[in-house]
């Protein structure tokens, strides 16, 4: 049996952030995967819990135990990072399912991460079928990468000391240059839009 394995550091979660993007932050800070990671923080001998994917809405315990104990972070703060305890009167049909793990993102929060001098990151509220436009930049979301049209996989890669949000296949930088302004499209659209997903 080994002893208990600890990261020396790890980037905390953000308060409206889903669970599989922190995840993916601390490994990419370490520089591995995410199954990579668990399977290290699990210990040698271990039983790993299922990595099948994340699960945001509800993640496994099991899963929430070992990064927890690894990162030096409050379980139940990890579990508060669900969908379905940030969101208990709503069924899980309210979940957006994308296609192979996919996200609808703002562009222009990832650069406002940058601007705000923090790592880029997946907001939970992205997942919320009824969200068409961010509320914040009043953008319409993005399901597909604006270079390779694919629907869109985040990954992360570390720039200038921030890790910065990427097509997962083409590699392109997601970016908010040259998004899709609602308001500019439609005046009254973001504003109807807005209305309708709060």
């Amino acid at each position: 049996m080994t002893g208990v394995i600890r990261l020396p550091v790890a980037p905390r979660p953000f308060r409206d952030e889903l669970i599989s993007s922190w995840m993916s932050r601390v490994a990419t800070r370490f520089g591995l995967e995410v199954p990579d990671l668990t399977a290290y923080l699990a210990g040698q001998g271990a039983t790993l819990p299922a990595m099948r994917q994340i699960d945001d809405t509800t993640p496994a315990p099991e899963l929430l135990k070992v990064w927890a104990r690894g990162c030096r972070i409050d379980p139940a703060r990890l579990e508060r990072l669900s969908l379905e305890t940030r969101y208990r009167n709503r069924s899980r049909n309210w979940v957006s399912a994308r296609t192979r793990g996919g996200i609808s993102v703002c562009l222009a929060c990832f650069d406002a991460d940058v601007a705000a001098g923090r790592d880029g990151y997946i907001r939970a509220s992205w997942k919320r079928v009824e969200r068409v436009v961010c509320p914040v930049h009043k953008e319409i979301l993005r399901d597909r990468c604006l270079e390779c049209g694919a629907h869109l996989r985040a990954s992360f890669r570390l720039r200038t000391g921030l890790l910065r949000v990427f097509c997962a296949k083409c590699e392109c930088l997601l970016t908010g240059r040259g998004g899709a302004r609602a308001d500019q499209a439609d005046p009254g659209f973001a504003k109807d839009i807005l209305a309708f997903q709060n």
